[in-house]
């Protein structure tokens, strides 16, 4: 079974308590490693992070699974990353 490259978490507008937004979640091969980014789009802006993971392929496929799974924010995503890598390793 092929893994995803990218998941898209579609998060609407509501008023007052949220603007409407789009999460990316992606990972991709980089010279033998894996990168990993979070990418966050409203209508009028657009934030991209990305780490570099040295870890099996099967492992970086978990964890943007695990982010798109669980809607980890732009905001803490990567110490999420951090905490989790030991635990897939």
């Amino acid at each position: 079974m092929e893994e995803q490259n990218e998941y898209i978490r579609t998060f609407s507008e509501i008023e007052g308590l949220q603007p409407a937004y789009r999460l990316t979640y992606r990972i991709r091969p980089q010279n033998g490693e894996w990168r990993l980014e979070v990418e966050k789009r409203t209508k009028t802006a657009q934030r991209k992070e990305a780490i570099l993971l040295c870890c099996p392929e099967q492992a970086a496929h978990h964890l943007v699974r695990f982010l798109y799974e669980n809607a980890v924010p732009m905001e803490s995503w990567q110490d999420i990353v951090a905490d989790a890598v030991p635990n897939i390793m």
